[in-house]
């Protein structure tokens, strides 16, 4: 479909502009999520089924490094989840890169500098952070 979006809230609408309710969307995910897409589909009159196929969980804080994060580190964040396990280990607000915009009002909320990445993939977080362009892997037939 090709649907450039920042959120879950911004797929409902893209999604609902080019597919026709009614219709049944299945949205795998994690046991505990956020209201979006969700809503925003229901509200164009979709039926929703939400399975929850894993839980996310924090490490236990005697696992984590002692020392943390440095000053001078960038953290990448992928779910606001991330954003509180985080924020429950560590007292530091290194920089942050954000995949995407819920994440990164989450990591504002929690006191963060953030970069939001343009699009939801490692290659744009990696540009948003400042660093150079992840280069392309070896084509096996070029023989080099």
């Amino acid at each position: 479909l090709g649907l450039a979006t920042r959120d879950g809230a911004e797929l409902a609408v893209a999604f609902s502009a080019r597919v026709a309710a009614p219709a049944r969307i299945l949205l795998p995910g994690s046991s505990r999520r956020l209201a979006e897409p969700r809503a925003g589909f229901e509200r164009a009159g979709f039926v929703v089924d939400e399975v929850a196929l894993y839980e996310t969980e924090a490490v236990p804080p005697a696992e984590l490094p002692a020392d943390g994060p440095a000053a001078r580190d960038i953290v990448f964040f992928a779910s606001p989840s991330a954003v509180g396990a985080f924020t429950g280990a560590w007292d530091a607000r290194p920089d942050c890169v954000a995949i995407g915009e819920t994440t990164a009002r989450a990591a504002r909320a929690a006191g963060f500098s953030v970069a939001l990445a343009a699009a939801p993939d490692l290659e744009a977080m990696v540009l948003a952070a400042g660093l150079d362009p992840i280069p392309a892997p070896a084509d096996p037939r070029s023989g080099s």
